[in-house]
């Protein structure tokens, strides 16, 4: 299977990772892979669509937002 997405950045900081990766891979909008380059090159495919951030720190996160009412 290939990602729909791979981006690459010199620090991408997760929870749960005892280091940072160099590269994400998303398939179906959620995280599959978060390593090295070269530990993720085998999820790019054709269609995949890469962004490169090579100076940049990406830092992920589990975002759900929900709508605020008054009160």
């Amino acid at each position: 299977m290939h990602a729909d997405l791979l981006l690459t950045a010199r620090h991408i900081e997760t929870l749960g990772r005892d280091r940072p990766g160099q590269a994400l891979a998303v398939t179906e909008g959620r995280s599959a892979a978060v390593g090295t380059a070269d530990e993720t090159a085998a999820l790019r495919g054709p269609a995949t669509v890469v962004h490169e951030f090579p100076g940049a720190t990406v830092v992920g996160s589990d975002v759900r937002l929900h709508p605020a009412r008054n009160s």
